[in-house]
């Protein structure tokens, strides 16, 4: 029976180490130069995020329950791999194949149920730490997209033909963004609308 469990432990250990060395697809898209960040760094980034902004804004929510969520919600991509948002998957879709990937990989353990229902509850958005932990998410991506444009570690000019040839990203070249980052800020500006990070995000532009 312990041999059962451990072999359930070491199932999943094993599974979830392909996230250290699975690159984040949309900055391979991006073709951003040198070490790209994995799957294991963003989720390790965002966790970090938001320690520190539940330490300086004093927000009312369980942080580790946020931290758990967190943890979590990008295990499907062991199985089904990193799924972008400009692949003409919709996100109905891509829920659908993340949560039978989380459904596979859980539901052999003996916390499976809960396990699942983090992911849900990620997904869902309606718990207050399932709305920061979103946020945090997506910070940590598009803070990235700002530092590997500083950096000058990607362009618009030298991205993939998949990714500037995508209806969303040319429709934002087209109003004038000049850089990665600024196609990441015209994305993404409107997630933070109406939250405590809205102002901070539209500074970042001008930082």
């Amino acid at each position: 029976m312990e041999l059962e469990k451990l072999s359930h432990v070491m199932e999943f250990y094993v599974r979830h180490s392909i996230l250290k060395e699975t690159e984040r697809k949309g900055w391979i898209k991006w073709n951003v130069t040198g070490r790209r960040e994995s799957i294991a760094d963003h989720i390790s980034s965002a966790q970090a995020l938001a320690w520190a902004l539940y330490s300086e804004f004093d927000l009312n929510v369980n942080i580790e329950h946020v931290i758990s969520l967190l943890s979590l919600h990008e295990e499907g991509e062991t199985l089904i791999g990193d799924i972008t948002p400009y692949e003409g998957i919709t996100p109905e879709e891509k829920l659908e194949k993340e949560r039978e990937a989380i459904v596979s990989i859980y539901k052999d353990l003996k916390q499976g149920k809960y396990l699942i229902s983090l992911f849900d509850e990620f997904e869902a958005r309606k718990t207050t730490e399932a709305q920061f932990a979103y946020l945090c998410d997506k910070l940590d991506c598009d803070l990235q997209a700002m530092f590997y444009s500083d950096e000058e570690r990607c362009t618009i000019a030298n991205a993939t033909y998949e990714m500037v040839s995508n209806k969303q990203v040319q429709q934002i070249i087209q109003k004038g963004a000049k850089t990665v980052w600024e196609v990441f800020y015209e994305a993404d500006k409107h997630i933070y609308e109406g939250t405590f990070l809205e102002e901070f995000f539209h500074e970042l532009m001008n930082s």
